[in-house]
């Protein structure tokens, strides 16, 4: 689903930081009554900022992952969204790591004022849930940095605030900001916001190791006889034809003949020879496929019909992947 745009305050020109009351649409916009209803707040204080809170470092997001394998509950992570190709392979690492957890990413607004260039990030949180209740709300805070080679870094930061959350009011942590070339990890300023729509901040959010995935073996034979392969979602099997699940698919094997000849053919002219010493045979080995290898796969995704990730409101998605063996 495509997230939609937050609220982020306009710059004070004297003090260069964020002037409450003048927010505009940045990466999370909503209708005039839901904006209405997220202004309403729990605590107020007539300080500018919130000093009352700080960090603790957790080591590497994948490390913080692997630990917390068998832990409960789900883990909330906070991270600042970004769509260069070495950030998503970091992310594709941690994804992997088979720990489930949920990611809000959020677009970042980097202020450049006149001492500082800091980030400023929002943060909602759902009054339903009790978030705004508790003293110290579990969220893991995702820093982003360069390491050697281009490469990046993902480390792992737990916040502790001192009683109740302020609301729109921004908590600033000192050099916790994902690191921008040539300024390197600025300050960064968390405002929380409540929110009563909480369904729809969830289904913007990423959810890891939550997705069924499962394997289906199809040899040539399946395909040449055309068998059918009946996958039930609920029992979450194969089962024969005669069992009509109430939820399921059915795949067909010879849609998969042209896939599965293909892979065989040489783009090569046939009569064309290409004589080689033998040793060289001995070190490449049987070009021709050996039975029981698998020669192609094709992957279905069906979206929405995975296990149950939200108290029956939202389902991770089911992978089937279909290994043609020879």
């Amino acid at each position: 689903m495509k997230r939609k745009p937050a609220f982020a305050e306009e710059e004070d020109p004297e003090t260069g930081e964020a002037v409450l009351g003048t927010e505009s649409s940045a990466s999370f916009s909503l209708s005039p009554e839901q904006s209405r209803e997220r202004r309403k707040t729990w605590r107020r204080s007539a300080s500018d900022f919130v000093s009352d809170s700080e960090s603790l470092y957790l080591g590497s997001l994948l490390d913080v992952l692997k630990q917390s394998k068998e832990e409960e509950p789900l883990l909330t992570i906070v991270a600042g969204e970004h769509d260069d190709n070495p950030t998503a392979e970091a992310w594709k690492e941690c994804e992997n790591s088979g720990t489930k957890f949920r990611l809000f990413p959020i677009k970042d607004t980097v202020i450049n004022g006149e001492n500082n260039t800091y980030i400023a990030r929002e943060i909602l949180l759902s009054k339903e849930e009790g978030d705004l209740d508790r003293e110290n709300p579990d969220l893991i805070i995702v820093q982003r940095k360069y390491a050697v080679n281009a490469s990046i870094s993902l480390d792992a930061h737990r916040l502790f605030f001192r009683g109740r959350l302020d609301v729109d009011r921004p908590y600033i942590f000192p050099k916790l900001g994902d690191e921008i070339p040539g300024v390197g990890c600025p300050d960064i300023h968390f405002t929380f916001r409540g929110i009563r729509d909480w369904p729809t901040v969830v289904k913007g959010a990423k959810f890891a190791s939550f997705d069924r995935n499962v394997t289906i073996d199809i040899t040539a034979e399946d395909i040449e006889s055309g068998r059918k392969v009946m996958f039930d979602i609920e029992r979450d099997e194969v089962v024969g034809l005669d069992l009509k699940p109430a939820l399921g698919v059915l795949i067909s094997c010879a849609d998969f003949k042209s896939v599965y000849t293909g892979s065989h053919v040489s783009k090569e002219d046939p009569n064309e020879v290409h004589p080689s010493p033998a040793s060289k045979k001995r070190r490449m080995g049987d070009t021709k496929p050996h039975p029981g290898e698998i020669s192609k796969t094709v992957e279905l995704k069906l979206i929405g019909m995975g296990p149950e990730v939200v108290k029956g409101a939202w389902r991770a998605d089911l992978n089937i992947k279909l290994a043609i063996k020879n």
